[in-house]
């Protein structure tokens, strides 16, 4: 038997999946400069938990409580309610109805979603900070 994290920080994130045709679905992205696919993502470390992909004309977080509701709802159901979660992510994450839903989950320990880049996020070795006690 595999020993169970007590903790995970979990990181969303969305970028671009370029197009070079005239593929379903694709649509003109003015920040990436070109017709794309715009997936998103979430990764606990180098285990993916989420990816999923979507057509641009959204916004990045676009979808992102379902999947979130969906993968806490997948550990719990393999691991029990005992571990604890941070979620990360990049402004374009913070959104009222994301954030609400994080802070009323006993689970969800910490959220970390600044004004700054996920690689500089991840240059600062965040994996921690603000972890209140699990347990």
């Amino acid at each position: 038997m595999h020993a169970v994290a007590r903790s995970s920080c979990w990181i969303f994130d969305a970028t671009d999946d370029a197009l070079h045709g005239q593929q379903e679905g694709r649509f003109f992205h003015g920040y990436y400069g070109g017709y794309c696919y715009l997936p998103l993502y979430c990764f606990c470390g180098d285990i993916p938990l989420w990816a999923q992909l979507r057509t641009a004309d959204r916004a990045g977080s676009g979808g992102t409580l379902a999947a979130l509701q969906k993968i806490v709802a997948a550990i719990h159901e393999r691991f029990g309610k005992h571990v604890a979660i941070i979620v990360r992510g990049d402004s374009g994450f913070c959104r009222d109805e994301l954030i609400t839903w994080i802070e009323a989950q006993e689970q969800v320990t910490d959220s970390i979603i600044r004004m700054i880049s996920l690689q500089t996020l991840s240059k600062r070795r965040l994996f921690g900070w603000g972890v209140r006690n699990a347990g």
